[in-house]
């Protein structure tokens, strides 16, 4: 079984975003901070994927990134950023500060589908 790590910056994750991994095929765990994250991953070293999420802006989804990646063992894994902002700046900044795939919210999850399958998941739908 696939497992994800939900990341949500300093709240309660997106049930909806927990809800369609698990529809999915994962098993998920949640953290609220990078080194929680790091703690989780270090727990369940058979985490596949990191979902990190901010309701709150951009910016501080790239800081819960450059956060995330400083830590060596999740330096790796495979990230998808759950971002507000459709401005190319702020996407390119979440992919340069290590995000490997982006979606915006509100989320589509055919959208959400694609960038999993993009990352080299075998998801249903």
């Amino acid at each position: 079984m696939m497992k994800a790590l939900v990341v949500e910056c300093g709240r309660s994750p997106n049930p909806s975003v927990t809800n369609f991994l698990q529809q999915r095929g994962f098993a998920v765990v949640v953290a609220h901070d990078s080194d929680a994250a790091s703690s989780m991953y270090q727990q369940n070293e058979d985490i596949d994927l990191a979902v990190v999420g901010s309701f709150a802006t951009d910016e501080l989804g790239v800081q819960m990134l450059k956060e995330l990646r400083s830590h060596p063992e999740l330096a790796s894994l495979r990230t998808l950023m759950v971002g507000n902002s459709s401005s190319h700046h702020d996407i390119a900044a979440a992919l340069e500060h290590g995000a490997d795939e982006y979606v915006m919210q509100p989320l589509e999850w055919e959208s959400m589908g694609t960038k999993l399958r993009l990352l080299g998941f075998d998801v249903r739908e």
